[in-house]
């Protein structure tokens, strides 16, 4: 079963994205964003920010990665083969 969410029609305020994800503070969803260097001071994410940090969410606590190991793998260069296969 996939752990994923449905990407919102619309944008999610701050609250919403803490309440989404379970998450106890908001330092954690802005570690999450800057990842993606998503500007997490307006007090809102848009739909296509919200499915980035839904994969952030997945990769670190259903996969186990740290931070610093998703960093890496978001970091890596990617070959022709892994392009089409994800």
């Amino acid at each position: 079963m996939s752990d994923f969410k449905v990407t919102p029609q619309s944008e999610l305020t701050t609250s919403q994205m803490l309440e989404r994800y379970n998450l106890d503070d908001e330092i954690t969803l802005k570690r999450w964003a800057q990842l993606h260097g998503i500007d997490n001071n307006r007090g809102y994410y848009n739909p296509d920010e919200v499915d980035l940090i839904d994969h952030v969410h997945h990769h670190i606590y259903n996969l186990g990665m740290s931070i610093i190991d998703y960093q890496s793998f978001i970091d890596r260069p990617q070959t022709p083969l892994q392009k089409f296969t994800q």
